[in-house]
């Protein structure tokens, strides 16, 4: 299977790495090769997972059975809509940026009547792990299959448009609503000097988990990300709104995630 890559830094690697040991004939362009200074770094990527770096979009799309999109949020739509007219005719356009359910269909729009399918990773990278990669639409089960069997732990949430990024936005209301909860709650325990108690007492609450490295990450990661947090919160609360439900916690998460990061008001606990 030739797997064409657009967008090629964090995710986009690690995902192409993974298809290489396992068979595919990786292709990857990102924006940054069009940039002299920024092409040889784009190169040296590449090499170092297996990928072959094409210096254009449409060097990278030629004949590739499988167009793999991991850019960015704002980007996503745009860089569809550069990639259809130089898709092969039996090419699948699998989008994996986190967009609502309504971005991933103007995506599917973009690219018609190409095959597409949604898809979002349901965690980050970590350790070389590939984080687990949830699929949807029409055509996901197959493509959840041909996945897994080039490395990666795919599988599909349904045939229905946005079961995918739906099941990822519902998780983020709990993952970062989570996060909102630490920086608040040891906003509060920091202006009192009882971070260590606080430490304790959650110990005591969830004795397997060890709070301080996982408390020291996650608010680490709201410092680094909290805007980016903030407008993922938003568009939880737009979906759930959509839905008919109670958006108080997304809203209120959202609000705490910009106010956090990257400042120091967000910074890891001391204990």
């Amino acid at each position: 299977m030739i797997v064409a890559f657009i967008g090629f830094s964090e995710a986009g690697p690690a995902f192409a790495e993974a298809m290489v040991g396992n068979g595919a004939e990786v292709r990857a362009f990102d924006l940054r090769s069009l940039d002299a200074r920024q092409a040889e770094a784009q190169a040296a990527l590449c090499a170092r997972v297996g990928a072959a770096h094409s210096g254009s979009l449409a060097a990278a799309l030629d004949g590739a059975d499988l167009v793999v999109s991991t850019v960015t949020a704002g980007a996503a739509l745009r860089v569809a809509r550069d990639a259809a007219p130089l898709l092969a005719a039996e090419a699948c356009y699998l989008d994996m940026n986190s967009i609502s359910p309504d971005g991933k269909r103007a995506v599917g729009d973009a690219v018609a009547p190409n095959a597409f399918v949604e898809g979002v990773a349901m965690g980050r990278i970590a350790e070389g792990k590939l984080p687990r990669v949830l699929l949807s639409g029409p055509g996901s089960a197959i493509w959840a299959e041909r996945l897994a069997a080039l490395g990666w732990s795919a599988k599909s949430a349904g045939e229905a448009w946005g079961a995918a990024p739906k099941a990822k936005l519902l998780r983020s209301v709990m993952v970062k609503g989570f996060e909102a909860l630490l920086v608040e709650a040891f906003e509060g325990a920091r202006a009192e000097s009882l971070e260590p108690v606080l430490l304790e007492t959650l110990a005591d609450w969830i004795p397997e988990l060890d709070w301080p490295a996982f408390t020291s990450y996650h608010l680490g990661r709201v410092a680094k990300h909290g805007p980016r947090r903030a407008e993922e919160l938003r568009e939880c609360a737009a979906m759930l709104e959509q839905m008919g439900r109670s958006v108080t916690m997304s809203a209120r998460a959202a609000e705490i995630m910009a106010a956090a990061g990257p400042t120091p008001a967000a910074a890891q606990p001391t204990s």
